[in-house]
């Protein structure tokens, strides 16, 4: 069965890749993608790349700041973010827009204007956002994790920067900024939807007169593996007066998995959903229905091309921490002993198959889809036949390849607001 036609792929004069895929539906979505993020900025320029983002629609030579605000208007959903390895502009229109949103895109993105009170506004802005994520209860916790997982690793920079840098930026600082990384050598458009039968020549028409340049497009290393058990113990939360035993405690249990390059991806991956996926699972049975210390058992599967991150999310009350996290290990020992049944696995499978065919309604997904295969190769087909090689047996060696023991590599954090915490040390 084909799940997606092979999207149409070419590269303009100067440098530009494009990418088409036609659906047929009445709506487009567009996306330009710029290869440059938080991991291109030099030092005193962290968080620039994200600050340009937010000015680059201050109006250009072609449509001043009014006139770029009534055109974006007239997108359904118009707007950009700033990545570790990119800043990507996007927006799902009409299809009849779409000449509109090429003519603008590309005026935009090769001849933004930068003024001093533009600047300004989105310098609070950037500000404030930095203020709200680091006043999240679970910032810290977040951060200490990430250290332990990534080290010095490029994953670990912050895509929003520093205060002080962004503070000190000038119109000048984001005109070198865009100078770095902004030309068309180095900028991918994607667009999915119905397209008028002289999409290429439009595509040509307003994209081709955007200067070539520096190439700064990068595949980030590999990162290793946890080397050591880490216990991170914080406060957290408030305590139960009534009942200081029963205040809730979170458990927050990584460990380093594949990539999702490798090919064991996909059977660690229900090896984790068998642990704690679903009502079915084994946490989900102990924990809630057998002993009745949790509401809800989330598992997680974090990982991307480069990085392999398993995890486990529950809340206890503060004094069964300790019973939560041995019964953790006990039943990751299970998946290891035992196969996991063949029900299960085509069950697993057709959820799979079922979740790809409800993405596969709607342009957005169908993009992301096109992503991957452009700058990775992987098609839908691929994907689902990964898949389909899952066995019992694929499972059970995934769970004794990457499940720890208690002794073995991990990161243990618990949020308790009693700091009661005896015996995993």
């Amino acid at each position: 069965m084909k799940y997606l036609d092979k999207p149409k792929v070419f590269t303009l004069d100067n440098g530009l890749r494009v990418a088409l895929l036609e659906t047929g539906t009445p709506k487009t979505f567009a996306k330009l993608v710029v290869n440059f993020g938080a991991y291109h900025e030099e030092q005193g320029e962290e968080g620039l790349a994200h600050l340009l983002e937010h000015c680059m629609y201050g109006g250009n030579i072609k449509y001043s700041e009014s006139e770029s605000k009534k055109i974006r208007g007239r997108f359904g959903c118009s707007n950009a973010t700033t990545s570790l390895v990119d800043t990507s502009y996007y927006a799902d229109i009409f299809s009849e827009d779409l000449g509109l949103w090429l003519d603008f895109t590309s005026n935009q993105i090769a001849h933004p204007i930068f003024n001093r009170k533009k600047l300004a506004s989105e310098k609070d802005i950037v500000l404030r956002e930095k203020v709200d994520r680091e006043s999240r209860q679970n910032y810290t916790a977040i951060q200490e994790i990430n250290d332990l997982f990534f080290h010095n690793h490029p994953l670990n920079i912050e895509t929003i920067g520093n205060e002080q840098s962004i503070i000190r930026a000038r119109t000048s600082d984001l005109q070198r900024i865009h100078e770095k990384g902004y030309n068309a050598t180095n900028t991918e458009l994607y667009l999915v939807g119905h397209f008028p039968k002289n999409v290429e020549s439009l595509i040509k028409k307003y994209f081709e007169k955007i200067k070539p340049g520096k190439n700064t497009k990068v595949r980030l290393p590999e990162v290793e593996p946890l080397q050591k058990k880490t216990i991170l113990h914080r406060p957290y939360g408030e305590i139960n007066l009534q009942n200081p035993e029963l205040s809730s405690a979170e458990i927050s249990f990584h460990f380093s998995g594949p990539t999702t390059n490798s090919p064991d991806n996909f059977s660690t991956s229900f090896a984790l959903h068998t642990l704690g996926g679903d009502e079915e699972s084994k946490l989900f049975r102990r924990l809630r229905e057998k002993e009745g210390l949790a509401y809800a058992v989330d598992c997680e599967d974090r990982s991307d091309r480069v990085s392999g991150i398993m995890a486990v999310y529950t809340k206890v009350p503060s004094g069964n921490v300790n019973k939560a996290v041995q019964i953790i290990f006990e039943e990751m020992e299970k998946i290891k002993s035992r196969k996991v049944n063949s029900e299960s696995i085509e069950k697993m499978k057709r959820k799979i198959k079922l979740g790809i065919l409800s993405n596969l309604e709607r342009n957005i997904e169908k993009m992301k889809a096109v992503e991957a295969i452009v700058n990775t190769g992987w098609t839908i087909e691929k994907f689902l036949g990964r898949a389909e090689s899952i066995t019992p047996a694929s499972v059970q060696e995934a769970a004794r390849k990457y499940f720890p023991t208690s002794e073995g590599n991990y990161i243990l954090y618990v949020g308790d607001p009693l700091l009661k915490l005896e015996g995993l040390k």
